[in-house]
């Protein structure tokens, strides 16, 4: 569905407007805002300028956003200029978010109901003025799935390398990072031989098993299973009961000289219904963005924004022809972002879902126009 021009210029106008005054609102309100984790990541940087001896054996995994800051430590500029940076690239994401959609379905009413979505999750946008990695990573999260979809549907040889580049920063934001190299790897398998065959069966066991590997390494630096794990928590540190499961009095502890992963998997082996009971609760706190200590209207607003997302998500994937190396990039990418919260521990003011959320809203975005679509040609 495409509308008249100045229909359109409307619409784009609007959400300019509402982008410059959620951007304004958080900013008069808060400030710039360094959080206990700037510090480890200022150090981060200045070990990779070569001014520190910094410890990186669990910093490794935010490797590209101490990258980022170093040019800033380097230049010696002002925190001011990193959350200008940072609000630029978000803009540039919410951009081309939108694009995205509009790559898919050729149609100005699925990227303005993307658009809708993701600046209705305006909790969301706090992050650019805070010194961490979330904001950097959904926007280069939302920057590479757009270079990848751009590529499917006009590749070329240099934006292949680009998008590789802009990718393979992203994967080193964060540890969930990993979750885009899962996308991409199930993308570049399904555009390849899009018909599942023994060498692409063998192809999917040799990149799963590098990836497990991959997965094993980076949990060396956790500790869930004696802390989180054995004493029930659904969150770091929980200051409420209800985000505390009660461990059976037999519970069963792996010995730490197995890998992360084996001990994982046999936690769950003798503590199935505990270990279950402890995965979908924070699967559910996860999912629809609740915690105890959040207002009522918090909830209630998380949980039906999410839900009608969510539908509209599901939606669009059933009812409208994507690419099937598409709905891999996307859905590879959620579920994994999905399962860490689940064997890992959930977060305190909901930052994890954030991620998820752009990516969710490509789909949404297509639902709803094919809904609308549907609509206009019933009359």
């Amino acid at each position: 569905m495409r509308f008249p021009k100045n229909i359109t210029s409307l619409f784009y106008g609007v959400i300019g407007i509402l982008w410059l005054s959620i951007h304004f609102f958080y900013y008069y309100k808060f400030g710039v805002r360094p959080v206990p984790d700037t510090t480890y990541y200022y150090l981060t940087a200045d070990t990779i300028l070569g001014l520190e001896n910094f410890d990186l054996s669990h910093y490794k995994w935010y490797f590209s956003y101490g990258l980022f800051l170093s040019v800033f430590r380097y230049l010696q500029l002002a925190e001011y200029w990193i959350i200008g940076i940072q609000l630029c690239i978000s803009l540039l994401g919410m951009l081309s978010l939108m694009k995205t959609v509009y790559l898919i379905t050729q149609s100005h009413a699925g990227s303005l109901i993307t658009a809708f979505f993701y600046l209705g999750c305006f909790k969301l946008f706090i992050w650019n003025f805070i010194i961490s990695t979330e904001s950097l990573f959904i926007s280069s999260v939302i920057i590479s799935f757009y270079l990848w979809i751009s590529y499917h549907y006009k590749p070329s040889t240099i934006k292949l390398y680009l998008t590789l580049v802009i990718s393979l920063f992203t994967c080193f934001l964060r540890p969930t990072g990993i979750g885009l190299l899962i996308g991409i790897v199930t993308y570049g398998i399904s555009r390849i031989n899009p018909k599942l065959s023994w060498s692409s069966i063998s192809l999917l066991c040799i990149l799963g098993i590098s990836l497990l590997t991959l997965v094993n390494y980076m949990l060396t630096t956790f500790q869930m299973i004696d802390m989180e794990y054995a004493q029930g928590h659904l969150i770091h540190q929980p200051k409420f009961e209800s985000l505390i499961i009660t461990p059976p009095t037999d519970l069963y502890i792996p010995s730490g000289s197995h890998s992360p992963l084996i001990r994982i998997i046999l936690f769950y082996l003798y503590n199935p219904l505990y270990g279950l009971q402890l995965a979908f609760s924070k699967l559910l706190l996860f999912t629809f963005n609740i915690r105890p200590y959040f207002s009522v209207w918090n909830n209630l607003f998380s949980i039906t924004s999410l839900s009608t997302l969510y539908f509209l998500g599901i939606y669009g994937i059933l009812h409208r022809s994507i690419p099937s190396p598409i709905k891999f990039l996307g859905l590879s990418f959620i579920l994994f972002q999905g399962i860490t919260v689940m064997l890992t521990i959930a977060d305190v003011d909901g930052r994890f879902i954030l991620p998820v959320i752009p990516v969710m809203a490509v789909f949404g975005g297509i639902g709803g126009s094919t809904f609308l679509m549907k609509k206009y040609k019933n009359g």
